[in-house]
């Protein structure tokens, strides 16, 4: 049985080492476009700074477990990293300044960012119980509570976690605990309660499971680095696949290197509208159904201080869109690792961009750059100048579960030839703790019987 993996960013990677694990035996060959394995995970260590260019950390809660499970298997539980305590605290940017988010209910309920809370909680005990057809986050939001709340808080937490237009988005897509908890009890709060109250998660007295985020002494790239060390044999960098076609036995597959590889079995993992190039003329209707999905551009802006530049402590802050300004948000990334830059520095991440940025692409890394530093200018009076300033612009960084991607998901999946499976963050969740759960259940579940199991079965989704 030889088995072709699609991509090798953090999918490809947790894909190929549980199915390794599972299917020992099987002949594997992981293909990977680029010569920089890791995907949207890009760690890059300058002058003792450290910048990720993507994803900045994980969140251990849920199905972040895997990804504490996976650094283990890997070695790399003592290379783990807690947060600093001041990584609690969260700002928002709201009506021309910063203005901190209470971590506590009732001195939420008193705060500015929280404008608005007592009438969104009124308004949110009233609905009532049932399943509802699929409406964008805004539209409900709105319904629950209010605008005042959904524009302060929904839209720029929308903006910040999936780079998203709330207008567009799919609540049952994006937020499918949303519209689960609607169904049961009408108001969110209550469903938020009474969940909580019932809780039987398993007693983990680690410190790592009870935190709000981690990362790696060397960034989220270790974790990159401990895969591919375990799979160096079975990996091929710079080799795109060009074209795949039907054979007899399985697939032939047409390689950027003028070579050809036959294999029995491939799991993409590869963004949606990659892999839809290559299947266009092998399967039409999936080329299609894979064309419809969205992604947002973004560009990430590093800038390292060498000196302290600012007083403020926390985690990073938010943007809402009403508030007109060119940004996202900002990341005070030393303030969360304090290995990650050394003493007496600040390190910002600055994000740019999403569906709601008019002329993206028109717009270069000096461009980007420049507004990162008027954003530290304006909003926390950053004066100095950075010592390193650099920019990383993804033109596709992440996909939009819009209205309909539930049904375009399922059209994937319905028009996906035998012995083809389609993973990655498109399906069932962008974060890498998705992303980790879903390879691993994925293997877990592939019980082969000539070739292959009943995709329909195997690929349904998998919620913690």
């Amino acid at each position: 049985m030889h088995a072709v993996i699609l991509g090798a960013g953090i999918s490809g990677l947790a894909s190929a080492y549980y199915l390794r694990q599972q299917h020992p035996d099987w002949k594997l060959t992981l293909l990977e476009k680029d010569s920089r394995v890791g995907g949207k995970i890009h760690t890059v260590v300058q002058d003792g700074y450290l910048f990720e260019f993507g994803p900045r950390s994980i969140r251990p809660k849920g199905a972040g477990v895997h990804v504490i499970e996976l650094a283990q298997e890997l070695g790399l539980e003592s290379e783990i990293l807690l947060p600093e305590a001041v990584a609690k605290k969260r700002y928002l940017y709201l009506n021309g300044k910063l203005t901190k988010v209470p971590n506590h209910p009732l001195k939420l309920l008193l705060s500015p960012a929280a404008q608005g809370w007592w009438q969104a909680m009124r308004r949110d005990w009233s609905v009532k119980a049932g399943p509802r057809p699929d409406e964008s986050v805004e539209a409900f939001c709105l319904r629950h509570f209010g605008r005042t709340v959904t524009e302060n808080l929904i839209d720029p937490f929308m903006t910040g976690i999936r780079c998203g237009d709330m207008s567009r988005l799919s609540v049952q897509a994006s937020l499918p605990s949303f519209s689960r908890l609607e169904a049961q009890y009408g108001s969110l709060i209550k469903g938020f309660f009474k969940e909580r109250s019932r809780s039987t998660s398993v007693d983990r007295k680690n410190a790592v499971y009870q935190a709000d985020l981690i990362s790696f002494k060397h960034g989220l790239g270790q974790l990159v680095q401990a895969l591919t060390d375990r799979l160096a044999s079975k990996l091929k960098i710079n080799t795109a696949v060009q074209k795949i076609e039907k054979n007899q036995g399985g697939f032939c597959l047409m390689l950027s290197t003028q070579q050809t590889l036959e294999c029995d079995l491939i799991i993409s993992t590869i963004p949606s509208h990659q892999l839809s190039g290559i299947v266009m003329d092998m399967a039409p209707a999936l080329a299609s159904a894979l064309q419809k999905i969205l992604y947002a551009p973004i560009a990430v802006v590093s800038l390292a201080y060498a000196k302290k530049a600012h007083d403020y402590q926390g985690f990073g802050y938010l943007v809402p869109h009403k508030e007109g300004q060119d940004i996202l948000g900002v990341s005070w990334n030393e303030q969360s690792f304090r290995q990650h830059a050394p003493a007496d520095s600040n390190v910002l991440s600055v994000m740019i961009g999403g569906p709601r940025f008019k002329n993206f692409h028109v717009y270069r890394e000096n461009n980007f750059i420049d507004m990162a530093l008027k954003a530290a200018r304006t909003h926390m009076g950053i004066t100095q100048k950075p010592a390193i300033q650099q920019c990383r612009i993804l033109t596709h960084a992440l996909p939009q579960y819009n209205l309909g991607h539930n049904q375009i998901v399922q059209d994937i999946r319905r028009h996906t030839p035998k012995n083809f499976y389609v993973l990655g963050n498109f399906i069932d969740g962008v974060g890498i703790p998705d992303i980790v759960r879903n390879a691993k259940n994925f293997c877990a579940q592939l019980k082969v019987d000539n070739v292959s199991a009943p995709q329909d079965k195997m690929l349904e989704p998998v919620h913690s």
